[in-house]
């Protein structure tokens, strides 16, 4: 008897958490954050950019604030021209820049920028759409058929000015031969190749072989086709 009787008790105790797992997922899908019922958005920015963005990030812990990803809006000075939204990083050897316009997907209504950790972003999903952030550090994912949502740790520091690595003109006349780390440009292109379909390309620009070099790409995400990212590398110098 006292075998049945935990057999029982247990049967309901299980139910019970079947219950309130349910109860608790129902309730989290109709949260619109982890920690505020009235939370205020800050950014809604696309997926993917932030998941190849991570892929540019430093590694290196002594490297604490360019282990982040940072995202801001650039406001516009033509009334009649949408703002536009910056995401980028660098490890210090070079750098990723997405620069798209404020549209009926992405927005940034937040005033000052946001730094994101890597590897909040580091995991591939092409199903993935929107990332909302909001006031109180938390994130939300949108996928395909559901939502995700997350916490983050606020970063302390100040994130360099990458617009100013950025040469303003490219001749593309290098007079010389321009060499690279063939690992950097391995990894960029790894990773952008599966957001490039077979008709878009990839353009060099340059100056000379001891200045940056961009590298501009076309490629189509999750409600961004023929997008364009732009990644800096600096050259070689060969010792003669």
């Amino acid at each position: 008897m006292p075998g049945l009787f935990i057999q029982d008790l247990y049967k309901i105790l299980l139910k019970k958490l079947v219950y309130f797992f349910i109860m608790t997922s129902t309730v989290l899908e109709d949260k619109t954050s982890i920690n505020d019922s009235n939370p205020i958005i800050r950014a809604i920015l696309p997926y993917q950019v932030l998941h190849l963005a991570s892929k540019f990030a430093s590694k290196d812990d002594s490297k604490h604030i360019l282990q982040y990803i940072n995202c801001y809006k650039i406001a516009s000075k033509e009334p009649s021209i949408s703002d536009s939204i910056v995401i980028e990083s660098t490890n210090g050897h070079y750098l990723f820049r997405w620069v798209g316009k404020v549209n009926d997907y992405y927005e940034f209504p937040y005033d000052n920028s946001i730094l994101i950790h890597k590897d909040h972003f580091n995991k591939s999903d092409i199903k993935a759409t929107n990332v909302d952030f909001y006031n109180d550090n938390t994130f939300q994912v949108w996928h395909a058929t559901n939502k995700s949502f997350s916490t983050y740790e606020k970063a302390y520091g100040t994130y360099p000015n990458l617009e100013q690595l950025i040469p303003d003109k490219l001749d593309c006349t290098p007079g010389d031969g321009i060499s690279f780390n063939s690992q950097y440009l391995g990894l960029y292109f790894n990773a952008i190749q599966k957001y490039q379909s077979n008709n878009k390309v990839s353009t060099l620009f340059s100056n000379k072989p001891t200045t940056p070099v961009i590298i501009k790409s076309e490629l189509d995400f999750n409600r961004l086709e023929g997008t364009e990212v732009t990644f800096l590398i600096m050259p070689v110098l060969k010792r003669k």
